[in-house]
C-alpha cells in the first residue's frame, strides 16, 4: 500500500500579514483512507476553503478527518518573534518549513512507498520539490512514488490539508482552539519557531 503525504500552508510569509506561518501534512496509509472526509467537502462554483466556510462545515469536515487513521505534523513560525531567535521570511521561511515538515512527517509514515503532494505555490519549482522529497525519502528509507505540486481543486486531500492548517493557524493567531481541538488526537508531531 503506497501512504499519502498532503502539505498545505496558511499565513504569509513576510514581516507583516499574519503573525504566524504554518505548515502542515495530512499522513495517511492511502488515500482511500480520506475518502469519507472529502465527501463531506462543501461543492461551489468558487472553491471553499477554510477561510471562506461556514462554522459547520469546518467542525463536520475536521471530525470526519479525526475519525481517519490520519495522522497531522505541523511546523509553526511566529515570524516576529520566533523562538529560535533566526528571524526568517519569504521563499527562505518557506523552505526551512517545508523540508523540516516532510523530514517529520516521513517518520510518521508505516510502509515503505510513498506518495507527496503540495499545494501549488510559487515558492518552490517542481523539480526542486522532487530533489527534497528523494534526499529526505532515502535518509528515512522510503521510496518516493510520486511527487507533485498539485492544484486543491483537482485534489480533494489537498482541501482537506486546507481545512487542517486553516485550523492551527486559527488556534494560533486567535488564541481559539475550538476548530484545532477536534483534530487534537490525530496530531503527531508540531514544532514551533
Amino acid at each position: 500500500m503506497t501512504g499519502l503525504m498532503a502539505i498545505d500552508e496558511s499565513g504569509d510569509l513576510g514581516s507583516s500579514g499574519s503573525r504566524f506561518f504554518v505548515i502542515a501534512s495530512v499522513i495517511s496509509p492511502s488515500s482511500r483512507e480520506l475518502l469519507s472526509a472529502s465527501r463531506l467537502l462543501p461543492k461551489a462554483s468558487k472553491e471553499k476553503k477554510f477561510y471562506n466556510s461556514s462554522e459547520s462545515e469546518i467542525g463536520s469536515i475536521l471530525a470526519s478527518v479525526a475519525g481517519t487513521a490520519a495522522k497531522i505534523s505541523y511546523v509553526v513560525t511566529e515570524k516576529n518573534n520566533p523562538l529560535d531567535n533566526n528571524f526568517v521570511y519569504g521563499v527562505d521561511l518557506y523552505r526551512r518549513s517545508l523540508r523540516d515538515l516532510v523530514d517529520v512527517s516521513l517518520d510518521q509514515i508505516v510502509g515503505k512507498d510513498i506518495n507527496i503532494m503540495v499545494d501549488g505555490s510559487r515558492y518552490i519549482q517542481q523539480s526542486e520539490l522532487r530533489r527534497m522529497c528523494e534526499e529526505l525519502c532515502m535518509e528515512h528509507g522510503k521510496n518516493l512514488k510520486k511527487c507533485f505540486k498539485g492544484i486543491s481543486q483537482n485534489e480533494p486531500c489537498l482541501r482537506l490539508a486546507d481545512y487542517v492548517v486553516g485550523s492551527i493557524r486559527y488556534s494560533y493567531e486567535e488564541s481559539d482552539d475550538t476548530y484545532k481541538r477536534i483534530i487534537d488526537r490525530r496530531i503527531s508531531f508540531a514544532r514551533r519557531y
